[in-house]
């Protein structure tokens, strides 16, 4: 995707997307502020903090994925049937669920807890998910992932079967449901 700024159109990867997506999320959080009550001002001021945590160490990572749940799930409060912020929720789930020992361990240093969740908590967002919007590929994808992750494979290569049978699979996502295909 492409970021816009009033100054044009900025490529992914560059300093200039970073300083682009860093001004998006100054805007998106005084949006959220001022919009108390307003879902999708909570979502896309997740999305942003989730979107340039790549630019950022452990620390600061763990710090905007407790505030990225936060905000998602005040959206959700908000508006329970938004299958992107139940996707969201399910992505926050599926990455918490796979915390690496050494994250887990700087989470516990510096907040005196470590974000719990399960597959079978992701699973149950993104199922949430598909059912409001049953077309979208990725959301599907991830149902396959936690199936697979939760050892449920006969059930996770249906899933790819029927998120194969969709249109408009990108070729990234094509080539992630070809690998864990390999792998079942």
């Amino acid at each position: 995707a492409v970021v816009s700024t009033q100054s044009g159109q900025l490529r992914p990867g560059g300093v200039n997307a970073q300083k682009g997506l860093l001004e998006a999320l100054a805007i998106a959080k005084k949006g959220e502020e001022l919009s108390e009550g307003n879902s999708k001002s909570h979502l896309w001021y997740a999305i942003l903090l989730g979107d340039t945590c790549k630019y950022d160490d452990t620390r600061v990572k763990l710090t905007k994925g407790l505030e990225f749940e936060k905000q998602v799930k005040l959206s959700l409060d908000i508006d329970p049937y938004n299958s992107t912020a139940l996707h969201l929720i399910g992505r926050y789930c599926f990455e918490v669920s796979g915390i690496k020992w050494w994250e887990a361990k700087i989470a516990a240093t510096l907040f005196g807890c470590v974000p719990q969740s399960t597959y079978d908590e992701a699973l149950k967002y993104f199922l949430r998910a598909d059912e409001i919007n049953s077309e979208w590929v990725e959301n599907s994808l991830f149902i396959a992932k936690c199936l697979i992750a939760l050892k449920r494979n006969e059930e996770a290569k249906s899933w790819l079967d029927r998120v194969d049978l969709k249109q408009g699979a990108e070729h990234e996502l094509q080539a992630q449901i070809t690998d864990l295909k390999k792998k079942l």
